[in-house]
């Protein structure tokens, strides 16, 4: 049986950390609430509205990480 890479895990983990990111922040902006399917612009709306505070979450994990990293390697935060 083959073990993965580090890299492998590192792709793995942040696939996993996006769709958590997604699965969060659609509930979060409503987007699935009952009283907003089939409603249309306002339905993508909230849809629109979850999956940009999705990419805010994943842009500031990465920058956390790459921080926490670069400290943990002794350079520093910049």
């Amino acid at each position: 049986m083959r073990s993965f890479s580090t890299v492998g895990r590192r792709t793995i983990c942040m696939h996993s950390g996006t769709a958590l990111a997604v699965l969060l922040s659609l509930p979060a902006s409503r987007a699935w609430s009952v009283r907003v399917l089939s409603e249309g612009a306002e339905e993508y709306r909230t849809l629109g509205r979850g999956l940009i505070s999705a990419a805010v979450l994943v842009a500031l994990g990465g920058l956390l990480f790459g921080a926490l990293r670069a400290v943990l390697a002794g350079q520093g935060a910049y």
